[in-house]
């Protein structure tokens, strides 16, 4: 079956998150003889990602805007270790807003995957952001997602979302390295993160690196121009077997600038903005909810 390249997605709403913020923070003009009423200084901690990567300058962003435009709100972004990592946080209390890849998302409120046994059923989904592009890049030698077998394989920094989703899409393909029994594992993993996966990859250390992130990606981009590397296809039934690991996965096609790569299809995972702030009353996440994808 002809290979075509594909991807995975998970929406988000973020003007209703504005719209929820906007609201919860304004008062209804008073009349002339009426003094407003100061408003109540309160703190929102942002939780983004790492400082060198997307999620952080827009977390910079959003605290500005919540800073300026609500009353009484004290806002800044926290660089932390991803996904996984501001699940944590938020649960603590030491964020109460983080960005969280939506397959994240889901596995934490629904206590599966890696929060088996330790979910967090109080994590409510305020909107998406974008969609992600799971992206992974390997040297020439590899040919198929199988050929990743005892090889060293970039699956994300710890803690963040990007090694969830590697864990969730090499296991579809008998592909392990995070089991208890080590016997199953049959991958080395390295946890780095996108930046130093591509140095990596072009130093020879490893034969593959995970990147999720909107397509196109100027790392990727860039590691195409030269010529050694290539995005890894999927069958149709490729994309079956993904969805059946998490049907949050579907197929997307990327339009990839100047042809460096042939238009095809790859997965994509979404990429949602989570609080655990009960008054802005966000739609809880739905064991199956799958939000219509932004394009």
């Amino acid at each position: 079956m002809k290979r075509r390249n594909k991807h995975i997605s998970l929406a988000a709403l973020s003007l209703a998150l504005l719209l929820a913020l906007t609201a919860c923070g304004s008062t209804q003009s008073p009349s002339s003889s009426e003094q407003k009423p100061a408003a109540k200084d309160f703190y929102v901690k942002v939780a983004t990602g790492q400082s060198g990567g997307t999620y952080y300058p827009v977390g910079i962003a959003l605290v500005q805007v919540y800073s300026d435009k609500i009353p009484g709100c004290i806002s800044s972004a926290m660089a932390t270790g991803g996904s996984v990592d501001n699940v944590g946080l938020l649960r603590n209390d030491e964020a109460q807003i983080a960005m969280i890849m939506s397959t994240t998302a889901r596995s934490a409120h629904a206590g599966t995957d890696s929060f088996e046994g330790n979910g967090y059923s109080d994590l409510r989904s305020l909107c998406a952001l974008w969609e992600n592009n799971c992206q992974i890049i390997v040297d020439k030698s590899i040919q198929s997602i199988e050929d990743l077998a005892g090889k060293k394989f970039v699956v994300g920094a710890n803690l963040s979302g990007t090694e969830t989703d590697s864990r969730s899409i090499l296991s579809a393909f008998g592909l392990y390295y995070a089991e208890n029994d080590a016997s199953k594992n049959n991958v080395e993993a390295i946890y780095l993160d996108y930046t130093q996966g591509v140095d990596a990859l072009k130093n020879g250390q490893v034969s593959g690196v995970m990147n999720v992130s909107k397509a196109p990606a100027s790392t990727v981009t860039d590691l195409l121009s030269t010529g050694n590397y290539h995005i890894l296809s999927f069958t149709e039934d490729d994309i079956a077997k993904i969805s059946a690991v998490n049907d949050l996965y579907s197929a997307y096609t990327i339009p990839f600038p100047g042809g460096c790569v042939p238009p095809g299809r790859w997965l994509r995972a979404g990429f949602q903005f989570n609080a655990r702030l009960s008054y802005w009353r966000p739609t809880e996440i739905a064991p199956r909810q799958r939000p219509s994808a932004i394009t």
